[in-house]
């Protein structure tokens, strides 16, 4: 029987930090939930959060706790598990990046023709101006 286990960060490092890290995830899914509007967005974003509290202890036993040469299986199913959920946080940050993108591309359309509805208006008003100055002077 060996005296220490051999994983790849000791747990009095591994562990804390987890617990730190899911901490900052639980505030950033209450953030979102209080600070974004009902959208898409909102709901990516959350449910990117949870499925970071999944992973989060997961890589932390990974990395910590469980030892690959006297646990090979249990080792390599919460690795496997760790990597399909992280797998799935990077999906849901591209579709977060699309979504984001294509909103972004609506506000900008939406600001240019509110823009171009402005200066039409301006120039009306500078016209009809112009014409009341030069019916002022002609009188």
């Amino acid at each position: 029987m060996e005296l220490f286990l051999l994983t790849l960060v000791p747990k009095a490092y591994a562990l804390p930090l987890a617990a730190v890290l899911m901490v900052l995830v639980g505030l950033h899914i209450s953030l979102c939930r209080e600070v974004l509007p009902q959208s898409a967005r909102r709901r990516i974003r959350i449910s990117s959060g949870y499925v970071s509290l999944l992973a989060i202890p997961l890589l932390a036993v990974g990395f910590s706790v469980i030892d690959p040469d006297t646990h090979p299986t249990v080792w390599v199913l919460v690795w496997l598990l760790a990597m399909a959920l992280i797998a799935m946080i990077i999906g849901l940050a591209v579709l977060d990046v699309v979504y984001t993108a294509r909103v972004t591309k609506r506000s900008r359309a939406e600001l240019r023709r509110s823009l171009q509805g402005a200066i039409a208006a301006a120039h009306a008003r500078r016209a009809e101006g112009q014409m009341n100055d030069a019916t002022h002077h002609e009188a």
